[in-house]
């Protein structure tokens, strides 16, 4: 009797000891439920990319920066100047693929997230002239693959991505760099203006007559007194200048001196660039395709120039 007594015993602490597990787990979920109930992430409006003609970009320290939509481009404003396509692509990405990942803080404490005043940048999506995308950007989260954002309800939430490396951006790192473009095929003819000569150079290509492969026939360039230049020299010298891009702008343009080299190259239309001089920045330049002058790096002039100097000294 002893022995069924305490068996009996021993079920009732078990279903107990059961009964109190099973209460606290309710207890858990139910609680863990309200908890995230309190921390439900805000629904933010959706943006797409099309709707976007204007984005601004405030901080305390540098000012506003304006980019506005001008057909297919966009230009940073009020200068005008061309932006980089890639870029401005990843903002408006950024701004319509918008993403919060977790509430941080409900303090209204914003200095150690670097949204306070002094540091944050206020982000700005218009369609014309009406704002239908805003909010303010910290610094990077310690993972750096998130950013602090506020969205005007006085919290601080996890954004996903590095919005720092798309936004944070001034004028020069913004400007569309490229100052030569065109299809290398298209040049028929080159003109390398040196000092005390001129090089001219004229794409031969041979007809196609009857039972003849197109693809064994390639053209070749010749200078004005008959000489025949390498077909691979000249088609890494237009490799060099086709899709040219340079290392900065020129605010103020240099002296008026004679170029160290001029090149004239005509296609479907005629485009020429000046090496002006070498200074410690690289090479100052002009192109007909920008109305600034610019700075090349120095392989990038030196490569240029030695497909004609090289061959003047018979090299």
């Amino acid at each position: 009797m002893p022995n069924k007594v305490k068996k009996t015993r021993r079920m009732i602490i078990m279903y107990a000891s059961f009964a109190v597990v099973l209460i606290a787990l309710v207890l858990y979920i139910t609680l863990r439920r309200s908890d995230r109930m309190q921390y439900k992430l805000p629904d933010l409006p959706e943006v797409s990319v099309e709707e976007i003609d204007s984005i601004q970009i405030q901080s305390k320290t540098d000012g506003e920066l304006k980019l506005s939509k001008s057909g297919s481009s966009w230009l940073i404003e009020p200068e005008g100047y061309k932006a980089d396509d890639s870029a401005v692509q990843a903002m408006l990405d950024a701004v319509s693929n918008l993403t919060i990942t977790d509430l941080v803080s409900t303090s209204g404490y914003y200095d150690k997230y670097e949204l306070d005043k002094e540091n944050k940048m206020v982000i700005n999506a218009l369609n014309e002239d009406e704002v239908i995308a805003s909010f303010d950007l910290g610094k990077r989260a310690p993972s750096y693959n998130h950013t602090y954002i506020s969205v005007g309800d006085g919290k601080v939430y996890h954004a996903a991505t590095d919005l720092r490396r798309v936004f944070e951006k001034d004028v020069d790192s913004l400007r569309d760099k490229k100052v030569m473009s065109f299809l290398k095929e298209e040049i028929v003819r080159i003109e390398a203006v040196l000092p005390g000569s001129t090089i001219t150079l004229t794409k031969d290509t041979p007809a196609v007559g009857s039972g003849t492969e197109s693809s064994s026939l390639s053209a070749t360039w010749k200078s004005a007194s008959g000489d025949v230049w390498e077909t691979e020299v000249i088609d890494e010298f237009l490799g060099r200048v086709d899709d040219l891009s340079c290392s900065e702008f020129i605010d103020t343009p240099g002296p008026q001196e004679e170029p160290l080299l001029s090149l004239t190259l005509q296609g479907r239309e005629q485009y020429t660039l000046e090496l002006l001089a070498e200074e410690e920045t690289g090479y100052r330049a002009r192109s007909s395709q920008t109305p600034y002058e610019f700075y090349i790096s120095a392989w990038q002039g030196e490569n240029i120039l030695e497909t004609f100097t090289l061959e003047e000294s018979g090299e």
